[in-house]
């Protein structure tokens, strides 16, 4: 994997000390390539002993193998790959594409490298037992909770889900213990979201939580933690991080409950196509 790559995979399991060191880097890599451990160290902030920390979290022997790597990664050839996903008012059309593919292709490696396997699976076997399945979510998380239950009512998988909210709330009520509950916030701590969580526990139903790993409220709720990486501040210019690696696991659970019976999901999908079809 890119050295960057990896770097921004691991920066939020960084000390603070090492964050300094990382963001000093991303300001200026080559220059940072070209300095001794005390000249980093003061440049950042931190200690030369900080620097040798960091260079053993990114799982290089030495300073001077940590500076090869960069030194690698920066060449023309991996240009674009060095490019840090924040969006300047002074970029032109041509950057943002670059940045925003790097941002969609970092954010699903992020993701990945996260995702337990196992959680995904006892997801997927709560989903196929449940009676009926019930989506919440709110403002950008509303989209892959939407699209979920588009996808899943197409196959005629019972599933619950109103862009209203409020509605979503009362339809919470009528949840049973036979139910899943699947929560979709990425702060873990809308308002909305919990009351609707709370409601599902109480009712005795399983909750499944797409949320950061960060012990929000959402997540301590949850029977099933499915993280996505802690990369949007408050103020953001949109969600899009945040979107992205929701739908990373809707599309994901989507795909493995079908494939739990392919013949009967393809036979419900061709009659619908059919008779789409005939509005053309």
């Amino acid at each position: 994997m890119n050295f960057f790559d990896r770097l921004r995979i691991k920066y939020d399991t960084l000390t603070k000390t090492g964050k300094k060191i990382a963001d000093f880097l991303f300001k200026d890599a080559m220059t940072f390539a070209r300095m001794t451990a005390v000249d980093i160290g003061r440049g950042s902030g931190t200690s030369p002993a900080a620097v040798i920390r960091f260079c053993r979290q990114m799982e290089c022997d030495s300073l001077e193998q940590l500076k090869m790597e960069i030194v690698r990664d920066i060449s023309p050839a991996t240009k674009e790959k060095v490019l840090n996903p924040i969006f300047l008012n002074t970029d032109n059309t041509e950057q943002i594409v670059d940045k925003f593919f790097n941002y969609v292709d970092l954010t699903n490696k992020k993701v990945y490298q996260m995702l337990d396997v196992a959680l995904i699976e006892q997801t997927v076997d709560l989903m196929d037992r449940a009676k009926m399945i019930y989506l919440f979510g709110i403002n950008a998380s509303s989209l892959p909770a939407y699209d979920l239950e588009h996808k899943l009512n197409r196959v005629n998988i019972p599933c619950v889900y109103h862009l209203d909210p409020h509605m979503n709330l009362e339809f919470s009520v009528g949840m049973t213990a036979d139910d899943l509950a699947i929560a979709i916030s990425y702060s873990g701590e809308t308002k909305e979201i919990l009351l609707s969580a709370e409601k599902a526990k109480e009712k005795g139903a399983k909750l499944v939580a797409i949320t950061q790993k960060n012990n929000n409220s959402l997540a301590q709720m949850a029977d099933i933690l499915l993280a996505v990486p802690s990369d949007e501040k408050r103020l953001r210019i949109g969600a899009v991080s945040s979107k992205l690696s929701q739908m990373f696991y809707t599309d994901l659970l989507y795909l493995c409950l079908i494939q739990k019976d392919f013949d009967r999901v393809s036979d419900f999908l061709y009659e619908t196509s059919e008779l789409v079809n005939k509005l053309l």
